[in-house]
Formats: C-alpha cells, structure tokens, sequence
C-alpha cells in the first residue's frame, strides 16, 4: 500500500464520519427535548392537578414540623455519638502509644 492511498483512505474516513456526525445533529434538533416529554408530566399534561388544595397544604404543614422537631432529635443523638466516637477512639490511641512505648527502647 502506498502512502498517497492510505491518506485516501484516511481522508475518505474522517469525510464519512463528518457526514454521520452531521446527521446526528440533524436528529437531535428534531427531536422534542427531555424537558419538553417529563418536565411537568409529559406532553400537553394538564397542570392543574398537581397544585396543592388548602387541606394537603395543612396536612403538608404538619408533617414538616414533625419532621423538624425529628431532625433536632436526631442531630443532637448524631453530635453525642459523634463525641463518644472520639473519645473512644482518642483513649485506643493513648493505649497503643504507651503499650508500644513500654517495648521498645529509647
């Protein structure tokens, strides 16, 4: 094989794939994007029964508070067993440093 047919060749394979390359473009500005099928429930979707009635809103309201309060409670069990943790874990560090400092010589 010659140098001036593989350059051929290669010039002939970069043109096709700039043709494919093209064409992909083409079909993606055709079709509708993802927004346009699931943004709100799908093309044409009527919107009107996802808002929210004043008895969701007050039932919603509840359960926010809960969920508040539920929150402090469990940020304050996460901050002790994070202190116990440690300390637990400073107090095994002291350990392993006086029993290894008790073997070895200086």
């Amino acid at each position: 094989m010659t140098t001036s047919n593989l350059i051929d060749g290669v010039v002939t394979y970069i043109e096709e794939m700039d043709s494919a390359d093209c064409q992909l473009q083409s079909m993606e500005n055709e079709a509708p994007s993802w927004a346009d099928q699931w943004g709100t429930g799908g093309l044409d979707a009527d919107d009107s029964k996802y808002k929210e009635s004043g008895k969701d809103n007050k039932k919603m309201e509840k359960v926010k508070a809960f969920a508040s309060s539920s929150f402090g409670k469990a940020k304050a069990a996460a901050t002790v067993g994070a202190s116990k943790a440690k300390s637990s874990t400073n107090t095994g560090i002291k350990w392993i440093k006086t029993r290894y400092q008790k073997k070895t010589p200086k």
